[in-house]
């Protein structure tokens, strides 16, 4: 599971907190849904031994949950670096 990234045109990578790699969609079976970078993805498939790119097989979303569960399963780890300082800034849409 990673974000969709394109790093140069038409060179995909999946990222995650503790780096990135390249990967080969040619032979992706997609399921349904909207795929775009930055997009969270789930991907199965291989890495393949002649040049370490990861080749993905099917590439699908996560699944929905709740807000309440994300938080719950994240420890409401600040995805987007909003606490800066170590105050939290958060804006709420009735505060602009």
């Amino acid at each position: 599971m990673g974000c969709l990234s394109q790093v140069e045109d038409g060179i995909f990578h999946l990222e995650d907190p503790t780096g990135s790699m390249r990967i080969d969609l040619t032979a992706a079976a997609a399921t349904s849904g909207m795929f775009c970078e930055n997009c969270v993805v789930i991907a199965t498939g291989e890495v393949r031994k002649t040049d370490g790119i990861f080749e993905v097989s099917a590439l699908g979303h996560p699944p929905a949950e709740t807000r309440r569960k994300t938080l719950e399963a994240t420890n409401a780890t600040d995805f987007m670096g909003a606490a800066q300082g170590g105050k939290h800034v958060a804006l709420r849409p009735r505060d602009l």
